[in-house]
C-alpha cells in the first residue's frame, strides 16, 4: 500500500510458503487462529494487494484460495475468527471481476456469483448456472432450515450433564413446575482430555423460566450450595434473559470436571421445549458437547 511492492512480494511469497507447511493440532491456539483462519487472511490480503500489478507471486491468489478450500473441507464447524476472515477474503476477491464469468439461466454475470433461492422460487423449476470463463470454478451450495426432530446428545471432546435440584439439594426429575417455584440448575462438563481452550458453556432457557437472583451464585460458582463442589472458576459469566453463559480459560493439567449452578424461577404457565446445554471450544469448535432436549410444563398457581 506504501508502494514498496518488491519487498511486499517477498513477504507474500514467504507467507504462502509458511501456510503450505502449517498444520492444525486440533485444539485452540492462543492467537485464536487455525490454518483456515490464516489461509483466509492471506487470501484477503493478497487479493487486496492485487498481484496482477507485478512484483507479487503471479499465482498468489490461486495458492491462497487452494489453501482455504483444503482447510475448509476438513472442517464441519467453523469459528468466528474463521468466518470473519473468510468474509473479508470474499469481499477482497469480489473486486477482481475478471476472475470469473458465469451465466445464470442464460444471463451473463461477471465476477463472484452469489444467489439465494427461496423454496417458493425453486418449487416448480431449477436454476441453471454455467461457467463461461476459462478458469476452473467451484460451486458451493448451502441449505438452511429448521430441524424436523430434536438433535441427540453429543460428546466430542466434552460431555455435558444438566441436573435439577430443589434449593435444599434434593434432586428433581424436572417435568413440571408450579408458577413462581425456584429450582437450582446444575451443569457438569467433563473433558475427555485436559487441553488448552477458550471454553464456552451456554445453557439456554425455555420461555417459561428466567434466572433468579444471580447474586446467590455470584460468578456462576456453586459456593451458595454446599452440596455442590467445583475447583474451577469461570473467567466470565452472563445471566441473560434467555440463557446462562460461562467462559473458562482451560489449560493442560487442570481438573477434567467443571461444575456450575444457578437458580431459575418458573414465571409463565405453558408447555415448553427445553433447549440443550452446550459446551464448545470457541476457536476449535469441532470439540463440543451438548445435552438432550427436554420438555417442561409450568402450571398456574
Amino acid at each position: 500500500m506504501l508502494g514498496d511492492r518488491a519487498r511486499a512480494g517477498k513477504v507474500f511469497a514467504a507467507a504462502l510458503s509458511a501456510l503450505a507447511a502449517e498444520k492444525d493440532a486440533g485444539v485452540s491456539r492462543p492467537d485464536y487462529g487455525s490454518k483456515l483462519r490464516d489461509a483466509a487472511a492471506v487470501l484477503a490480503l493478497v487479493a487486496e494487494a492485487n498481484p496482477a500489478a507485478g512484483d507479487m507471486p503471479a499465482d498468489a491468489i490461486a495458492k491462497a484460495g487452494a489453501a482455504v478450500d483444503a482447510a475448509r473441507a476438513e472442517r464441519s464447524r467453523t469459528s468466528t475468527q474463521e468466518n470473519g476472515w473468510m468474509v473479508l477474503a470474499a469481499e477482497a476477491l469480489a473486486e477482481h471481476g475478471s476472475l470469473g464469468s458465469f451465466t445464470v439461466d442464460g444471463e451473463p454475470v461477471k465476477g463472484a456469483l452469489n444467489r439465494r433461492f427461496s423454496p417458493d422460487a425453486l418449487a416448480d423449476r431449477t436454476a441453471t448456472i454455467a461457467n463461461t470463463g476459462e478458469a476452473t470454478a467451484q460451486l458451493v451450495t448451502t441449505v438452511s432450515g429448521s430441524p424436523i426432530a430434536p438433535g441427540p446428545v453429543a460428546a466430542n471432546g466434552y460431555a455435558v450433564e444438566r441436573t435439577f435440584y430443589t434449593l435444599d439439594g434434593k434432586k428433581l426429575d424436572l417435568k413440571s413446575l408450579a408458577q413462581n417455584q425456584r429450582v437450582v440448575v446444575a451443569l457438569k462438563v467433563t473433558e475427555s482430555e485436559a487441553r488448552y481452550a477458550k471454553l464456552l458453556i451456554v445453557d439456554r432457557l425455555p420461555a417459561g423460566l428466567e434466572i433468579d437472583n444471580p447474586a446467590l451464585v455470584d460468578g456462576g460458582s456453586v459456593e451458595g450450595f454446599s452440596w455442590l463442589t467445583t475447583d474451577e472458576t469461570p473467567a466470565h459469566t452472563e445471566y441473560r434473559d434467555d440463557r446462562f453463559v460461562a467462559v473458562f480459560d482451560r489449560a493442560p493439567g487442570q481438573s477434567a470436571f467443571i461444575n456450575l449452578a444457578y437458580v431459575v424461577r418458573a414465571v409463565a404457565p405453558g408447555r415448553y421445549v427445553y433447549p440443550p446445554a452446550t459446551a464448545e471450544d470457541m476457536y476449535a469448535p469441532e470439540r463440543f458437547g451438548r445435552t438432550a432436549f427436554g420438555e417442561l410444563e409450568v402450571t398456574a398457581k
